[in-house]
């Protein structure tokens, strides 16, 4: 369902983009560099807006499903993402027009290797948060700060846990749009092998489903 949802609105903001500044042919700078900010900035406090009216996953769940778990996109990635889909028609513009008055092609053979190098990056963070969401073991993480980046940047938390063996891991993360504060906590998916390797839901694109009953906090044999 999230899958969907950000895909339509995906399709929504690019094409509201694509009527309202129509292509670079047709309309000036103004336009097509414009409209498409005015529709990102505008998705961006939609996305905003919805997050604050979500439910937090960990506050209404009394426990975690055992590893592995299933799963999936979270509601608050799934209508963020689709805001930042007019940048991308933005950079199309201007490749496309730069293409038609300038010799850039010794160019984009310096900007395509960096993009599939952040292409990369891109997959390798999915995959591993990916990993510990689904086989993972899981400890309660106490905030112990909130740092608010501006910008239009997720604010930063700084968080601590204990894990089974009672030896103490500090960490920090993005706090995208969960709104976590000082002295709560937040749930922490961790290598049982290696608990230096966790991550905290907070910054997660995806989340584990979540059952009823039991302990939130999973300990290793």
């Amino acid at each position: 369902m999230q899958l969907v949802v950000s895909i339509t609105l995906s399709i929504s903001y690019v094409g509201l983009s694509l009527l309202l500044g129509g292509l670079p042919k047709n309309g000036g700078f103004i336009w097509w560099f414009f409209v498409p900010c005015f529709v990102m900035v505008g998705g961006g406090l939609i996305a905003k807006w919805i997050s604050t009216i979500l439910p937090i996953p960990w506050q209404k769940a009394q426990s975690y499903n055992f590893p592995p778990r299933r799963i999936r996109l979270s509601w608050r990635t799934a209508i963020r993402i689709p805001a930042w889909m007019p940048l991308y028609l933005i950079l199309w513009h201007f490749i496309s027009i730069s293409l038609m008055h300038f010799a850039i092609g010794p160019v984009l053979y310096i900007i395509a290797p960096l993009l599939m190098l952040a292409l990369a990056c891109l997959a390798r963070k999915c995959r591993r948060e990916m990993k510990l969401l689904r086989e993972g073991w899981l400890a309660t993480g106490i905030v112990e700060g909130r740092e608010d980046t501006g910008g239009g940047l997720p604010a930063r938390i700084f968080y601590s846990f204990v894990a089974p063996n009672g030896t103490p891991y500090h960490g920090r993360a993005w706090d995208l749009d969960y709104g976590a504060l000082e002295g709560s906590s937040v749930p922490i998916y961790y290598d049982a092998n290696n608990p230096e390797n966790h991550i905290a839901a907070t910054t997660c694109w995806f989340e584990a489903d979540c059952g009823r009953g039991g302990t939130t906090h999973q300990k290793t044999a």
